[in-house]
């Protein structure tokens, strides 16, 4: 039953020092209300395994290092920001990490596994991909595969990226070069 005179519930996950969740599974039904999800490390890493948030917002904050994903699914939009380190995957293969039926949007220094064949897998109605401090977004013979049809790059001064759409057809991109901050 949806009562629409109560407001949603988000679940927040806090650690001072590393995070990491095995999985994680928002339950609902089609009916519920979308909600947030929300994990967020102060000091460490954040490992993220299996995670379905139904339909909630999902949101990732890093604030020491680096976020590890394992599968990230939602009917909603992705949120995630490494501030000093690197997004990647857990695993090399080609399954995807992030699957979010509204908008995905990485902020980190580095974007993708180095050495895996497959750094980073993603799809979304739209990504917008950025690098800070002269990072990088997927590597020489590896790229970040982001399938959307709607692709923004932010690339800071000195960042390469290596990205690619896989078979998904490109309608928009927008790439962004930016001086250091």
């Amino acid at each position: 039953t949806v009562f629409p005179n109560y407001a949603s519930l988000p679940v927040m996950l806090r650690a001072f020092g590393d995070l990491s969740v095995t999985s994680y599974t928002r339950a609902g039904t089609g009916a519920d209300l979308a909600k947030s999800t929300t994990f967020t490390s102060d000091g460490g890493d954040i490992a993220l395994g299996t995670i379905n948030a139904f339909k909630d917002s999902a949101n990732v904050y890093a604030y020491g290092s680096d976020i590890t994903l394992t599968s990230l699914s939602t009917g909603g939009s992705v949120y995630l920001y490494s501030e000093t380190g690197t997004v990647k995957a857990a695993g090399d293969s080609a399954a995807l990490e992030i699957d979010a039926g509204g908008t995905l949007t990485i902020d980190g220094v580095n974007l993708g596994t180095a050495g895996f064949t497959n750094p980073l897998d993603l799809a979304a109605s739209s990504i917008s991909l950025t690098s800070r401090d002269s990072g990088v977004i997927g590597f020489d013979a590896a790229p970040v595969i982001a399938n959307t049809q709607n692709l923004t790059i932010n690339a800071a001064n000195g960042s390469t990226f290596n990205v690619s759409t896989g078979a998904t057809a490109l309608t928009i991109v927008f790439q962004s070069m930016r001086p250091p901050s």
